[in-house]
């Protein structure tokens, strides 16, 4: 029995199990889906019920779809903060670039010919 139909099986009805048959299956799943899918697989499917895994020092336990307290929310940017952040951007990769509008090795940026 393989991965796919060991899951679509055995695995409990919860969060992550349509998101990880989706993977299983080859499938292109989203972030978020991928996050859901890989909290079902660490769970052990569920089998166990749909708890609160407490790893809190897991990447991925704030979206946790089982957490006490609930998904923590996402934090979003104010248009002030993405307007800062891409001058800040503009500005190191313009350091970035010599005299001559090319990309300088010495400073770890790739030209385009360099990347073929």
């Amino acid at each position: 029995m393989d991965r796919y139909e060991e899951v679509e099986r055995y695995g409990k009805l919860a969060v992550g199990k349509k998101e990880l048959l989706k993977h299983l299956s080859g499938e292109k799943i989203t972030l978020a889906q991928m996050i859901k899918a890989k909290c079902y697989e660490c769970m052990g499917n569920y089998a166990d019920g749909k708890n609160d895994c407490e790893i809190k020092d897991c990447p991925l336990y704030s979206r946790m779809p089982y957490r006490k307290g609930g998904v923590a929310p996402m934090k979003i940017m104010s248009k002030e903060a993405k307007k800062k952040l891409g001058d800040r951007m503009k500005g190191i990769r313009a350091s970035k670039i010599d005299s001559s509008g090319v990309a300088s090795k010495e400073k770890g940026v790739a030209t385009k010919k360099e990347k073929k």
